[in-house]
């Protein structure tokens, strides 16, 4: 008895002595209150669930058995999930499933089937078949197609002068880079924003020399331009490709490239 007294009065002091170091911690950066607050960081994809769902047209209790109207793929060798309780399927034809018991089944009710997909192979093709879709609409698309909209445009948009161009400097690169939040995505080059930020000044201006290199006519380095893919979840209980949104992560040195040479065609005009 003396003994646990004695554990908890030190687990009140470490108790205590935790508070009063949080408190001073949120006295000194506000910010962590909102840090405190904040949601649970996204988990990686694990897991996409393809659901097949029928609704029920007519149950047979003679026959344990019920059809369905709409069109969808069942497998015989997994549960069937209902409101009133899982069953498992004996025979399964296009509208019609033999059951091992049909519980309170009604017309109208909703009965669906789970896959579970976990395995990366399959997980990259489904969202690569899905943001292809998307991406690569336009990539058998001929470069005429195009003519209407481009004459459309050197007809009807005003002419500007041409913008002042200079070679952008390597103050202009970490200007750009410390507005970057602190945990800025780092992209395939794997140069993070505390590495440019730290970094020897001529080796700023290297950065700054390739920008003026590739703006004389020569391509990108490979790893400058490629992008990263992070799917973000739309909702809490995502588990379909659609739930998803993908977010492409280029490297530091690219986006700080492209967001000067914006900002100044946004401010010229």
């Amino acid at each position: 008895m003396t003994f646990e007294a004695e554990v908890r009065a030190l687990a009140q002091v470490l108790i205590k002595e935790v508070k009063a170091k949080l408190q001073k911690a949120h006295a000194e950066n506000p910010n962590k209150v909102f840090r405190d607050m904040q949601k649970p960081k996204v988990q990686p994809i694990q897991m996409l669930v393809d659901q097949a769902r029928v609704q029920v047209e007519e149950v047979h209790p003679e026959e344990l058995a019920f059809t369905f109207s709409t069109k969808a793929t069942l497998e015989q060798d997994k549960p069937l999930i209902t409101p009133h309780g899982p069953m498992q399927p004996i025979v399964i034809t296009e509208d019609k499933v033999w059951v091992d018991n049909l519980h309170d089944l009604q017309p109208g009710d909703e009965v669906h089937q789970d896959t579970v997909i976990g395995d990366l192979p399959t997980l990259f093709e489904r969202f690569g078949s899905e943001w292809a879709s998307r991406w690569d609409k336009h990539r058998e698309t001929p470069e005429t197609f195009w003519d209407p909209v481009m004459s459309f445009i050197d007809t009807a948009i005003p002419q500007h002068a041409p913008m002042p161009y200079q070679k952008i400097t390597a103050e202009q690169i970490l200007q750009v880079i410390r507005r970057k939040k602190p945990s800025a995505a780092t992209g395939a080059d794997g140069w993070s924003r505390q590495d440019i930020l730290h970094m020897a000044p001529d080796l700023v201006q290297s950065i700054a020399d390739l920008h003026a290199w590739v703006e004389e006519g020569n391509k990108w380095p490979v790893t400058l331009v490629t992008g990263i893919i992070h799917s973000l979840e739309k909702r809490q209980d995502a588990s379909q490709v659609q739930h998803y949104r993908p977010i492409t992560v280029f490297s530091l040195i690219y986006r700080a490239w492209s967001s000067i040479r914006s900002r100044q065609i946004l401010d010229s005009h």
